[in-house]
């Protein structure tokens, strides 16, 4: 039934052009049916002409035009959460719509494919370089540029990284940090960070990454002479941060 519909229409379709044809034919002289057929002509040829320069990908040419030239072009609009939003196949042009032009970018090769590369700097156009966040995209250019893979550094990951405090505590001690349970290199079976926290206070300083779905924070207490440092992977499961990693210097 809905073949026979769709030969239907088709065939009304038909009917109805080859009416209009014949209406020209009978209604318009022939001077007017030449310009007629003559502005048809250059309107296909225009739209033609709009496809060719404007591709549903970017060129190797453009991608040197990305990158903000000022402070005025340039927003870090960038936080953890957003950043875990983006999924893989999301379009160039749809992430610089969402967030703006990059502090830089350029052309790479990705297992054989060209790929483009773009980079918010979040100190770009501060003076301070790879001082505060920076979020790095990886674009596979086949059809048109789409997520391939995704990164930051120095990210803020609330809760966690919004409470510092120049004082460590007093209870850590030799004993206390060797009695902190490791897990796997990827955290699995560790102390918390919650658990740290709750327990040992804020540290000094934080350090995050993240590569597509996993993420890492590094936090550091400082002490006169002395130091510790713990390293935490998000599990995917339980969305809670496990130690992995510890080294300390507090003697």
């Amino acid at each position: 039934m809905d073949n026979k519909k769709q030969d239907f229409q088709m065939l009304g379709r038909e009917l109805d052009q080859a009416m209009e044809r014949r209406w020209l034919d009978e209604k318009l002289p022939l001077y007017l049916r030449k310009r007629f057929i003559v502005l048809i002509g250059l309107l296909v040829m225009g739209f033609l002409v709009i496809r060719l320069v404007t591709p549903s990908r970017l060129t190797f040419k453009s991608v040197s035009e990305l990158p903000a030239k000022t402070a005025q072009e340039f927003q870090f609009k960038w936080t953890e959460e957003n950043f875990s939003e983006l999924r893989k196949g999301t379009t160039i042009n749809d992430v610089l719509e969402s967030y703006g032009r990059p502090s830089s970018s350029r052309d790479l090769i990705i297992a054989g494919d060209p790929g483009v590369e773009l980079t918010y700097d979040q100190g770009a156009f501060s003076g301070q370089f790879n001082q505060g966040a920076l979020i790095t995209l990886i674009f596979k250019n086949i059809d048109e540029p789409i997520l391939s893979s995704k990164s930051f550094y120095r990210l803020p990951v609330l809760p966690y990284t919004d409470q510092k405090s120049d004082t460590a505590s007093d209870e850590w001690t030799e004993k206390v940090v060797q009695g902190l349970k490791v897990g796997s290199t990827d955290g699995l079976g560790g102390d918390t960070l919650e658990d740290i926290l709750d327990k040992y206070g804020y540290p000094k300083s934080y350090e995050t990454s993240g590569y597509n779905d996993d993420r890492q924070i590094i936090i550091s207490y400082h002490f006169e002479n002395r130091h510790l440092y713990l390293t935490f992977y998000k599990q995917s499961q339980a969305q809670e941060y496990r130690l992995s990693h510890k080294e300390w210097r507090l003697q």
